[in-house]
């Protein structure tokens, strides 16, 4: 869901018919996965340049380290030739992930006075939490969907099968989703809590 910019600049010191740039973008692998050819400028003594904004990653193969190759054409002078002249520039692009941060995995008899479920992510625009009274998450007994990276879990649902008990073992996970409700992000394991049940004590 995210959008990058390229931008190739260079210096014309003596005048020719045009100057072309192509753009073009190498993976971790060293697989050409994006080229575009075709912006042109008039060849005038000077510094010029071509740019390409809010390119979709499409291109994305992998996780990792990326490699931008811009390449200027000039026609020769004396011969008429395309003539190029390249220079490569890194940049990494990272999967899109999701870590669960609270309640910690494991963690026994947290208070739920609300309880608020909370994790780091990046690369998705929302999030499907998940929770169920058993790992596989057959039949979860309560979804909920934000925007940010946190949730909060109802204190009186209307399900009473989602209504948490103390001293259980529950799991939850989370799932970042496109604008399509396509998952592209997924916790990598689920997380166990248990919660303390808390009682008011007036005087």
């Amino acid at each position: 869901t995210e959008t990058i910019g390229f931008r190739i600049e260079c210096e014309i010191i003596q005048e020719v018919s045009t100057v072309g740039y192509k753009f073009a973008v190498v993976d971790p692998q060293g697989t050409e996965v994006f080229t575009q050819r075709g912006n042109t400028m008039v060849g005038k003594p000077g510094r010029g340049g071509s740019e390409l904004r809010n390119i979709p990653l499409s291109f994305y193969t992998v996780p990792g380290e990326y490699t931008f190759r811009g390449t200027v054409l000039v026609p020769d002078v004396t011969t008429g030739l395309e003539q190029e002249q390249s220079l490569e520039t890194k940049f990494m692009v990272y999967a899109p992930n999701v870590i669960l941060t609270f309640p910690a995995n494991g963690a026994v008899d947290i208070l739920a006075n609300p309880l608020v479920l909370r994790w780091v992510s990046s690369g998705a625009p929302k999030y499907k939490v998940s929770v169920d009274d058993n790992a596989s998450f057959y039949k979860p007994i309560w979804k909920g969907e934000s925007v940010t990276t946190e949730v909060t879990y109802p204190l009186d649902p209307v399900d009473v099968r989602a209504r948490l008990s103390s001293g259980k073992v529950y799991w939850w996970k989370v799932s970042g989703l496109d604008i399509d409700d396509t998952a592209i992000a997924d916790t990598l394991m689920p997380f166990s809590f248990s919660i303390k049940d808390t009682t008011l004590i007036t005087s």
